[in-house]
């Protein structure tokens, strides 16, 4: 049941700021279709924050994350697509060698659990 996991107070603050900005509390309940009030009442510990809430949270905090990263990827891939074509390729490579090696690797390091066996990431990333 740790996927529908509470949020703690400790962690509501973080999370809000991120979402909403440094005046979060009425912009976070409108976000989540909840009363300013019970966000504050979750800011006081007087209510907890419930699994529904505190997934909603967590899911909203999951697609900025996402927007902001193929935002960034997006600047990035313009700004070498725009460099010398020795460049471009070099930094175009480092960033396909990257994207290909990441999930053939995971896979690679849970399929050789032994010890002593050593993972063969040269062939993963083929």
């Amino acid at each position: 049941m740790a996927d529908r996991a509470r949020l703690l107070l400790a962690d509501l603050e973080p999370l809000a700021v991120f979402l909403c900005g440094p005046r979060w509390q009425s912009a976070l309940a409108r976000r989540i279709n909840r009363s300013p009030r019970l966000v504050r009442r979750w800011v006081a510990g007087d209510r907890p924050i419930s699994v529904a809430a505190s997934q909603r949270i967590i899911a909203l905090v999951r697609d900025k994350h996402s927007q902001q990263m193929a935002r960034a990827r997006a600047v990035y891939l313009g700004m070498v697509g725009g460099l010398s074509p020795p460049i471009s390729a070099q930094l175009m490579a480092i960033d396909l060698d990257q994207l290909a090696v990441r999930r053939p690797a995971a896979a690679a390091l849970t399929a050789h659990s032994d010890s002593r066996t050593r993972p063969n990431f040269r062939d993963a990333a083929d």
